[in-house]
């Protein structure tokens, strides 16, 4: 069992912890885009503890700003939970009903080696009526997990918005501490037999509060079109690996003031 340490820092005099404002080092650009980037995360350098550097850049000339940790988006930090909200990319497995070829693309999300795990409040989503998904997990100490979530139906009328128990949608949870996460799809569930008004599968770990099932989901590109083919993740953060009083007893120790404070989270 480890616990981990994140640190709210308030770099300014009499600023209340409470009040959530996102905060940055001094001569430290404090935004990106729309997104706040409060320390200890930083863009700039000198700007970030080692571990937080976050990149701010354009898609296109003429593009918005985006930030990313590597290649991924990170749409929002939640300095007061420890969390950030990321992209991931929504895996996908298409039957052409003019071919009967299969078109697959997936993805995975690596965070090994960082200080950074996939929160257990997301959850592994797959959509379809002839559709099989696995998801492939490694934790921090590089054990193996696999849950496999399946999805049928026969019909459309037996689709039901707000349902995702094993008809048109299932679902199942992601573990403590994972840092590691990898989509397929099982090819013998390919959609041939209900390519008639389900011909697309769908799969991703995303958040779970993010996600109500669709029946349209099935029967269209919805799904896809809602989340512009990434659905939000959230990822948990810290930056050290002892409880706040083991860390309150080392000379580095960086919640000294009273505008600062120490919480324990338990990450795996």
């Amino acid at each position: 069992m480890a616990w981990l340490l994140f640190v709210f820092l308030s770099l300014v005099p009499y600023l209340s912890v409470a009040e959530g404002l996102a905060v940055a080092k001094p001569d430290c650009r404090t935004k990106c885009g729309d997104v706040d980037v409060p320390y200890p995360f930083g863009i700039d350098p000198g700007c970030f503890l080692e571990g937080f550097h976050l990149n701010c850049s354009k898609n296109a000339t003429d593009g918005p700003y985006m930030l990313r940790i590597g290649n991924i988006e990170v749409l929002e930090i939640l300095l007061a939970t420890g969390q950030a909200r990321m992209d991931n990319h929504i895996s996908w497995q298409c039957y052409d009903v003019k071919t009967n070829n299969i078109t697959t693309f997936i993805w995975q999300k690596n965070f090994m080696s960082t200080q950074y795990a996939i929160s257990p409040q997301n959850k592994f989503v797959t959509i379809g009526c002839d559709t099989l998904a696995y998801n492939t997990m490694f934790d921090h100490k590089y054990d193996e997990y696999r849950t496999a979530c399946g999805s049928n139906c026969y019909s459309q009328a037996s689709l039901a918005n707000g349902s995702c128990s094993g008809i048109g949608c299932c679902e199942s949870p992601i573990p403590p501490g994972i840092q590691y996460s990898s989509v397929s799809f099982d090819k013998n569930f390919n959609s041939s037999s209900v390519a008639n008004f389900s011909r697309c599968s769908y799969a991703v770990v995303m958040e779970a509060d993010n996600f109500t099932f669709s029946t349209t989901f099935v029967t269209g590109y919805n799904f896809w079109d809602k989340y512009n083919g990434r659905a939000p993740i959230l990822i948990d953060w810290s930056i050290g690996n002892e409880t706040c009083e083991a860390a309150s007893k080392g000379s580095n120790y960086a919640c000294v003031s009273s505008n600062s404070v120490c919480v324990n989270k338990q990450i795996w």
